[in-house]
């Protein structure tokens, strides 16, 4: 759902304005529909660490040609009030489809789009039927239309609505629950009933306090644990945004990235801004990757390995404190030596990683950085065209250990020499 701040400011429009406005909408509404009054805007859904477009929202807007642009406040309350908001959500939904099947049409990279159902959709018609009726006339996956409802959708007539929700869920649809924590019921619903994503208002990190970002870090541990993706809607500043990524945050959405748009002015400008449109095969690597927990003591790393060259997409903190307890200055500068392939830790790494992609299971391989040996334990998470993304757990020998002598004679013979074979003379064993 449009966060709030995305409508006009209220101050701005009198109230008189607001029931004059009202009225007008409600006897209109009909015509609206019928003489393309309702346009759809989109707004970006990007995902965190890749910083991708994987989704859209579909959002409505009226563009009355005796009223001019009207925003969603002047006209969503009083069409939900007169039962009529079901009218403007078919009328998007409808546009919304109709341009997935263009998009399909000519063979560009899909984007899935996300649409809102109110309270009054479930009630005044069969809106699983209607959606349904759409997908099929023109022909687009389910997969690439997202239904999104609130807390206060799911607890009134619950009945009526699970069961049109299930029949979404068994349809093919992603369910995703819009505004969560935002009532009194949401965990409750959660017990209850399984949604694909969760999407978090950032309201809370308007007063950004410690507490409020715990609040919100525990609740993307929580999805985790219990499958469950999570987006952060409303993100507004790159502090906001780093945080996130740093608390495993999957996908953001909110002005950082841009306002709602017409759908190819919004896609200009964020092509303009070096973002790219994410693949089929990279939603589901990074799907994988969104199961893994940021926030853990332990030294993570997310490393994204191609034929060529390997780059980290993200290290936690711990992580960033090992690395400059062992003398890089910042994550470029360790990415590059790992990628300089005359250095020996880098051969035992990229070794690894084949060993790694080749049998795709988890190991673990020790190297030295200068001069202190790190022990690497590697799992695989997902893979895509010729790129394959892995988790990197970061482990140190306690305060005061050395190297053994052999370990120490290896590393160094490893500067001349590609190879090293180990032979146990009295056992008779390589």
């Amino acid at each position: 759902m449009e966060e709030m701040h995305n409508s006009v400011d209220i101050s701005a429009h009198p109230a008189e304005t607001h029931s004059s406005n009202g009225e007008y909408v409600v006897s209109h509404i009909d015509e609206a529909v019928s003489s393309g009054w309702i346009v759809v805007y989109y707004q970006p859904i990007v995902r965190t660490l890749s910083n991708k477009i994987c989704g859209m929202e579909a959002l409505a807007r009226w563009n009355d040609p005796e009223r001019g642009m009207l925003p969603p406040i002047d006209f969503i309350g009083p069409l939900e009030d007169a039962q009529l908001i079901w009218k403007l959500d078919l009328c998007v939904i409808r546009q919304a489809v109709m341009q997935i099947a263009e998009r399909s049409s000519r063979g560009v990279a899909e984007i899935p789009v996300s649409v809102n159902l109110s309270r009054m959709d479930f009630l005044c018609c069969d809106i699983f039927h209607e959606i349904e009726t759409f997908v099929q006339t023109y022909n687009v996956p389910r997969r690439m239309l997202h239904i999104e409802v609130t807390e206060s959708i799911m607890t009134s007539d619950h009945n009526a609505v699970l069961q049109a929700l299930d029949h979404f869920r068994d349809a093919g649809y992603e369910l995703w629950m819009d505004d969560f924590g935002s009532g009194y019921s949401t965990l409750n619903l959660l017990k209850d009933y399984t949604f694909d994503l969760l999407k978090l208002d950032m309201v809370f990190l308007r007063s950004d306090t410690a507490r409020s970002r715990d609040i919100i870090a525990s609740v993307i541990d929580m999805d985790k644990k219990i499958g469950i993706r999570t987006l952060a809607e409303g993100v507004e500043t790159k502090e906001q945004a780093e945080f996130l990524k740093k608390s495993g945050c999957e996908k953001m959405q909110g002005y950082y990235f841009g306002k709602p748009q017409p759908f190819d002015e919004m896609l200009k400008k964020c092509v303009s801004r070096g973002m790219s449109i994410e693949s089929p095969g990279e939603k589901v690597c990074y799907d994988a990757v969104g199961r893994v927990n940021f926030r853990t003591d332990i030294p993570l790393c997310i490393v994204e390995a191609r034929p060529d060259r390997a780059r980290f997409l993200f290290m936690n903190d711990p992580a960033l404190q090992q690395i400059s307890k062992d003398g890089y200055s910042d994550v470029d500068e360790l990415e590059k030596t790992i990628n300089d392939l005359r250095n020996p830790a880098s051969l035992e790494f990229y070794k690894a990683a084949k060993y790694a992609v080749i049998s795709w299971h988890a190991g673990e391989v020790s190297l030295a950085f200068h001069g202190q040996e790190r022990l690497l334990r590697y799992r695989p998470l997902g893979r895509y065209q010729d790129v394959k993304i892995f988790s990197v757990n970061i482990y140190a020998r306690t305060s005061g250990e050395e190297f053994s002598a052999k370990s120490r004679m290896l590393m160094n013979l490893l500067y001349f020499c590609r190879y090293i074979y180990s032979i146990d003379l009295d056992r008779r064993k390589l």
